[in-house]
């Protein structure tokens, strides 16, 4: 009816849920959408832009991460997308960053919208950041006292990812082969 295949309370307390259990995200998920009406307009809005992708990730009914990626806006950038991602506490290391990252990248390649994904990361985050590089992120810059909590300030890591078409490089790989 609403167009979720999640509904949005449950997406709200996924969400949430993760947002609260780290210092590593920069915004605060309880001022950015104080309600569940909030964030389904933001999944809405979000669905509408081509490129968009909104992903969770499960265990029979028990919802353990969420993954979306928000096409930037202007008309030059908008083969550019940000990827915000995170993993609920108990499912942390048992591959769901790794599960929603490769459906995403999947569908990216089959949308062929986007071609640069960026990300940040607090520099701080290791684990994270070896994710990020194993699914082919490469740092880009980092981002002295970028994030500050109280009197104390962390760094911040700049990421990208160039993202390939379906098939396109095996149709490079044949032009390199016939020259």
């Amino acid at each position: 009816e609403n167009g979720f295949e999640v509904a949005p309370e449950t997406l709200y307390e996924l969400i949430g849920t993760i947002y609260r259990s780290s210092d590593a995200f920069v915004s605060n998920f309880d001022e950015n959408y104080p309600t569940i009406a909030e964030l389904a307009d933001h999944i809405v809005t979000l669905a509408r832009k081509s490129g968009s992708v909104l992903l969770v990730d499960s265990i029979g009914k028990k919802k353990l991460g969420f993954l979306h990626i928000e096409p930037r806006g202007p008309r030059k950038l908008r083969h550019t997308a940000e990827l915000t991602m995170g993993v609920s506490p108990e499912a942390r290391g048992l591959g769901i960053g790794r599960e929603l990252l490769d459906a995403a990248l999947s569908k990216l390649r089959a949308d062929g919208v986007i071609e640069i994904l960026y990300l940040t990361v607090r520099a701080d985050n290791i684990a994270a950041i070896r994710l990020y590089e194993r699914c082919g992120f490469e740092k880009l810059a980092l981002l002295e006292r970028d994030t500050q909590i109280g009197d104390r300030y962390y760094d911040g890591g700049l990421m990208r990812r160039f993202i390939e078409r379906e098939g396109a490089a095996a149709e490079w790989n044949t032009l390199l082969i016939r020259h």
